[in-house]
């Protein structure tokens, strides 16, 4: 596991200044050894696989023809790079794993060491944007962590059982499953895995974010166990009884040019096209869509925050939320892509 990171060869800020970028790269890095000569190396949900063969002190990590030579020191093994006029030194501590032919039954608890997430809630606390191109500036850094903070403020994971989790983010509450071993926390949302890392009291999780095409650039999310954390109602997998109206039209202009007015002549349009419409939930699984005057009759079905509506044997996908359900469409017009966001509201009555 991924413990620290030495600079030398600059000045005490600068080294200190590499040292904080390059962790942000490491950060939950797991090297695993297998006895056949595999390894594994992963990352939050990034996982490579290699070969590896060791000479004394020396290991030698072949992942798809990118090869590392670490050096064994005690518990751990180091691995230097040198970068103009600084080495840096990466240091992964052993671990000893939960479960092994030898020890059944896992290693001792550490005081503090959480062995299960059950009724458990982890709020975002910071966020890290870490730059391995060395393109951006601090201040354009701290202007992305910024913005990323209030994208996610209020975040959460909140573990009701030993399996079922539900992720908030962005505004979106999903309900998925989750397996824990040792340190890592895979969640299953619409058939798609995540790992976090879990460090402490603490969740982190890594992931590397593009900027066009500018790629080396991660985003890494800390959550913090929120000492008896009171936990949120699991989101209801039926709408039974509800009725969502037409809200309203959002646009946003995805390449291209497109004066206010074009904008404001969609919305108009998808606004007048939507006037008056709702959905009706029946019960469990039956619905209606009602458009000018004229309804039709289908089902529906909800996975995490996707809401599937099925009218006439066509399949439609929208997002939900506690009190919203919206549809992104895209669309040319003129010489810009766009995309339409067709919203309804949850009605009072």
């Amino acid at each position: 596991m991924f413990e620290s990171i030495t600079v030398t060869g600059g000045t005490e800020q600068e080294n200190a200044d590499v040292s904080e970028n390059l962790e942000g790269m490491y950060a939950g890095m797991q090297i695993s050894f297998d006895t056949d000569g595999s390894v594994t190396v992963s990352q939050g949900s990034n996982v490579t696989k290699g070969t590896y063969t060791q000479d004394g002190n020396k290991i030698n990590i072949d992942l798809s023809g990118l090869k590392n030579e670490f050096t064994v020191n005690g518990n751990a093994i180091e691995y230097k790079m040198q970068k103009e006029s600084f080495v840096a030194t990466v240091k992964f501590k052993q671990t000893e794993q939960s479960v092994t032919p030898e020890n059944p039954d896992g290693p001792d608890n550490p005081d503090g060491q959480i062995t299960s997430l059950a009724n458990k809630i982890f709020y975002v606390s910071d966020v890290k944007i870490e730059d391995m191109t060395g393109n951006l500036s601090q201040a354009e850094i701290a202007d992305l962590e910024s913005q990323f903070s209030v994208m996610v403020e209020g975040a959460y994971l909140a573990f009701y059982d030993e399996s079922v989790c539900v992720v908030s983010l962005g505004g979106n509450i999903m309900t998925g499953n989750y397996a824990f071993a040792a340190n890592t926390i895979t969640i299953t949302l619409e058939n798609d895995n995540e790992d976090f890392i879990l460090e402490g009291n603490k969740i982190i999780k890594s992931d590397e974010i593009l900027m066009g095409d500018v790629t080396g650039i991660y985003l890494t999310m800390e959550y913090t166990l929120e000492e008896n954390g009171s936990m949120p109602e699991i989101p209801s997998t039926t709408l039974s009884g509800k009725v969502f109206s037409f809200y309203g039209t959002e646009v946003e202009v995805l390449s291209g040019d497109l004066t206010q007015a074009e904008i404001d002549e969609v919305i108009s349009m998808n606004n007048m096209i939507g006037e008056g419409s709702y959905f009706t939930f029946t019960n469990d699984t039956s619905c209606s869509y009602t458009i000018q005057g004229y309804t039709m009759y289908g089902v529906y079905s909800i996975e995490g925050s996707i809401l599937y509506v099925t009218i006439n044997g066509s399949t439609e996908e929208f997002i939900l939320t506690s009190d919203t359900i919206s549809q992104a469409q895209q669309d040319i017009v003129g010489n810009a892509n766009i995309e339409i966001n067709i919203i309804y509201s949850l009605s009072n009555n």
